[in-house]
Formats: C-alpha cells, sequence, structure tokens
C-alpha cells in the first residue's frame, strides 16, 4: 500500500464488497497489524461512516446503515453495469425516474477515470431502447408502496380509477408486479372480486398497507401471468372473428 489514504480506501472498498470481514483478514490485505488497522476504523467513523465490529480474538468489521452513505467505489464492469441500469431508468414511465437517473449518471461520470467516462458518455448518448411509448407516469409512491406490499406478502386498501374514472377502494393481496407493454401493472388477489387482477399502476389512486397477511402462490410470475392472460385474450377474439 502506498499511503495511509489509500490504506483508508481500499478498507472501505473491502466492506463494501463483503457482508464483513474479520481483523486479521483486513489486516493482511493491508499489510499492516492490527493495532494499525484499529485507527483507520476509528478515522472512516470520525468521517461519519457507520462501521460496527465485534470485539475479540475473531472479532470482524462491516458496513451499517447509517445516516451518512459512505463513499462508494466500483470496479469498470459494475460502472458499466450502472450506466446501462440508468440508460433503461430514464425511459422507465415511473415519474421522477428519469430526472433521478440523469442526475444520477452525472454524478457517476463525474468521478470516473477519463478514459471510462468518455466510453460511457458515448454509450448514453448513442444507444438507443426501442421501448414502447408509454400513456400517462406512474407515481413512483404507488411502485414502492405495492412492490413493498408485495415483498411482505401483506394486504393493502387500494384506492383504483376505472377506464371512465370511476374510483373504487378494495383489499388487495399483491403478488407482484410487472412492466408490459409500455405500462406498470400489479397482479394479485382482488377481494373485491374474489380472484385474480391485473391492475394499472397510473390508475392507482392510494395504496394503505393494512395488518392483514397473505401467503402468495409459490413461485409466481406476474410478467408471465400477463402475457397469459393476453395470449388469453387474443384467442378468444380469434375464435369470435372465425365464427
Amino acid at each position: 500500500m502506498s499511503s495511509p489514504a489509500t490504506r483508508l480506501f481500499t478498507v472501505l472498498e473491502l466492506l463494501q464488497s463483503r457482508d464483513e470481514l474479520s481483523g486479521t483478514a483486513l489486516a493482511l490485505r493491508l499489510e499492516v497489524d492490527g493495532r494499525t488497522l484499529r485507527r483507520y476504523i476509528s478515522k472512516l467513523q470520525a468521517l461519519g461512516i457507520p462501521i460496527a465490529s465485534d470485539r475479540g480474538r475473531y472479532g470482524a468489521y462491516r458496513l451499517t446503515p447509517g445516516s451518512k452513505l459512505p463513499p462508494m467505489m466500483f470496479t469498470d464492469d459494475e460502472a458499466v453495469a450502472l450506466s446501462l441500469g440508468l440508460l433503461f431508468a430514464r425511459q422507465f414511465p415511473v415519474a421522477a425516474s428519469g430526472a433521478g437517473a440523469q442526475s444520477a449518471q452525472v454524478k457517476l461520470e463525474r468521478v470516473l477515470p477519463a478514459s471510462l467516462r468518455a466510453k460511457l458518455r458515448a454509450l448514453s448518448s448513442t444507444v438507443k431502447l426501442d421501448l414502447p411509448s408509454a400513456g400517462a407516469l406512474v407515481p413512483h409512491e404507488a411502485l414502492l408502496a405495492l412492490s413493498a406490499a408485495a415483498h411482505a406478502s401483506q394486504r393493502a386498501k387500494m384506492g383504483y380509477g376505472s377506464a371512465k374514472d370511476e374510483t373504487s377502494e378494495r383489499e388487495f393481496d399483491c403478488y407482484g408486479l410487472a412492466w408490459r407493454g409500455g405500462k406498470w401493472y400489479a397482479v394479485g388477489y382482488c377481494h373485491l372480486r374474489a380472484g385474480l387482477r391485473s391492475f394499472r399502476l397510473d390508475r392507482v389512486k392510494s395504496v394503505l398497507a393494512l395488518a392483514a397477511t397473505f401467503t402468495p402462490p409459490q413461485n409466481f410470475d406476474a410478467a408471465r401471468h400477463l402475457a397469459r392472460s393476453e395470449e388469453r385474450r387474443v384467442g378468444k377474439e380469434c375464435v369470435v372473428e372465425c365464427r
């Protein structure tokens, strides 16, 4: 290691790449003794970076959630993956995602080496995604609220507007969300209709998590369900026309 500053960033990079690392392993990677390692950890903690430690012979260090986001370090491959993800996010029909992705891209490029920054700018300016045009933007609050409910298997009370903008309230067990044909959908069990239903997120008026929980079908795939539903609908239309 060339300098104490380099070692500080190396400690942070190593902790970001693992759930936790033992003090012995960190010291070996840095080529320092345990006392010096503890001094580096103390300096990072003083900077507001949330590092927790387990004391003792087999003690370990790990990053924990905190009020201050530590500096993030990425390999070239990780930076390319992030840039591609942000490219998709800028065009996805979710309110605020475009502006958020744009500002995140600017921050990412600002700290990259010049050679890699030039490559990612070329990628961002020349690659175009053939995504279906979307209608109304989906409020990100609806996307976040329903994805949280699905993840926790928690029932939600949902206000929903019909095609005629008539609002109804229903209890809904969200099994998953998917993006198809230029629109976001939430798929799950609707207690009002007593059956499996798909709801467009741009028509969701409100979402309130309830105390009740549910058990989702095993290995449920919302995107596959939407595709099959569309196939059945097209099949029925074909039968009607053939008759």
